[in-house]
């Protein structure tokens, strides 16, 4: 009977903050932002936001999680790269690491924008980049739509910010069972990736690659699950040397370059397959 209420109060304290500080925030910053270009304001709200689903995740819900230490800044720059199975791994993510780290600008799609009540906008004025995932058939009809995305990661890494912190998701949104050759995990797709590191590399300041790993106990896993089952979920955290990376500079114009990325983050998929 605890457990029962102790998971009640947990997803309660999830949703009423999923509504209650994003609306703050966006009343705030609503104005400021879309009408006077200005920066976000009251930063400090996001960074109570997740340690509100931080604490009602990890310390009320009765879930056994196995965390990984964590020598994070919040001074430096970071690329953050996960697998990715429901809407929890930003929550999972966002929580555990967002006390450590400059804001995390999730690579997400635009659609979220208004699908997550009050979060969503909170995600577009924090300057997200927001993807439209264009269709092989839109593309071909349109071959500028292939650059678009591009263009909406690059728009929001020059927002003036002190430091940078980026995650992404290389599978993108994938069907439930995944993809054979990769299996567990989808199969990744590199430009925006590679898109990413060159903007890293474009600054002076140096740069950290995190390769996240969230391991769930069942081949398919959803936040209803989540909230209705007790259950074991392991996050590993692995460095990616980014010197190690070959060039990206010539990625869209050089099919040398490009497949040289390729075979190499193919290599680091691999082995991100066999840590599950």
């Amino acid at each position: 009977m605890f457990t029962y209420l102790r998971r009640i109060l947990s997803i309660c304290i999830i949703i009423l903050n999923l509504i209650l500080l994003p609306t703050a925030f966006n009343l705030i910053n609503i104005i400021p932002v879309m009408v006077f270009k200005r920066k976000p304001r009251s930063l400090l709200l996001y960074y109570i936001w997740a340690r509100i689903n931080g604490w009602a995740i990890f310390t009320i819900y009765p879930c056994k999680w196995k965390l990984p230490s964590t020598s994070f800044t919040q001074h430096q720059n970071y690329i953050l790269i996960s697998n990715h199975k429901s809407l929890l791994d930003i929550l999972i993510i966002s929580s555990l690491l967002q006390p450590h780290l400059p804001i995390i600008h999730f690579v997400m799609k635009s659609s979220l924008k208004w699908q997550i009540p009050g979060a969503g906008l909170t995600c577009y004025l924090l300057g997200y980049p927001m993807l439209r995932r264009y269709s092989y058939r839109d593309i071909k009809k349109n071959p500028q739509l292939a650059q678009q995305d591009l263009k909406a990661i690059e728009k929001s890494f020059n927002l003036p910010k002190a430091f940078q912190c980026y995650c992404i998701f290389p599978e993108g949104t994938r069907a439930a069972g995944g993809h054979p050759e990769y299996h567990p995990l989808g199969p990744p797709k590199y430009s925006g990736l590679a898109h990413l590191v060159e903007l890293m590399r474009s600054q002076t300041q140096a740069f950290r690659i995190i390769d996240c790993d969230i391991i769930y106990p069942e081949k398919t896993f959803s936040l209803k699950q989540f909230l209705t089952k007790q259950q074991t979920i392991e996050i590993d955290l692995n460095e990616i040397n980014p010197d190690t990376i070959p060039s990206t500079k010539d990625y869209l114009t050089s099919t040398e370059c490009r497949l040289a990325f390729q075979k190499h983050f193919k290599k680091t998929w691999h082995q991100k397959t066999n840590r599950f």
